[in-house]
């Protein structure tokens, strides 16, 4: 991906679309458009293989918007970082949304949890991040708006019938992003504020 993201802005440059001074933040961002384009291709497509595709979305929507808030653990990698993601999926797959559907009280577990989770902890200033104090603020606001509406929502769909597995996915999307702010504390990934 690297080759890749240096050789388009080396011709955005050398068509004169970019200045040079700007080549580290194209690249860079040319990188993350690309981990982000590969990570979202592939789950789409496990979520295709296994037949979860609605439900798969769900899950996706609701896991990359918050976790765009909230931060959480990052990969020393982007190779191990598209491997966590896929095979975290793959657990919510193969076994997570059997459990939560049979269930549905640790559903309501793992999304309380979560809210309390993303109220206390999030946003996790990653150092990649450098966010200054008035990020942080909306961040933390928007999280916690996000966090509640997602979850207003799961518990609103229990009483509706909706199916069930596309309740579990969305869980399961929340309960990671709350992982993921637990594992960034535990791991110490964080920059600390002054």
């Amino acid at each position: 991906m690297y080759a890749l993201a240096e050789y388009l802005t080396r011709c955005l440059i050398s068509n004169h679309i970019v200045g040079k001074e700007q080549e580290e933040e194209y690249v860079y961002g040319f990188q993350i458009l690309f981990g982000k384009l590969l990570s979202y291709t592939t789950l789409i497509l496990l979520s295709v293989y296994y037949g979860v595709l609605i439900p798969g979305l769900i899950f996706m929507g609701v896991f990359f918007s918050l976790r765009g808030r909230t931060g959480g653990y990052h990969a020393k990698t982007s190779l191990r970082c598209y491997l966590v993601t896929v095979a975290s999926y793959l657990l919510v797959v193969q076994i997570g949304s059997s459990v939560l559907i049979e269930r549905e009280y640790i559903s309501v577990i793992i999304s309380i949890v979560s809210v309390i989770t993303v109220f206390v902890f999030a946003p996790v200033n990653h150092p990649n991040l450098m966010l200054d104090g008035q990020e942080i603020q909306v961040c933390r606001q928007s999280s916690r708006w996000l966090v509640s509406m997602v979850a207003g929502c799961i518990w609103i769909a229990y009483a509706l019938p909706i199916r069930t597995i596309c309740i579990a996915y969305a869980v399961m999307g929340l309960g990671l992003d709350a992982l993921t702010i637990l594992m960034a504390k535990i791991t110490g990934q964080e920059v600390k504020e002054e």
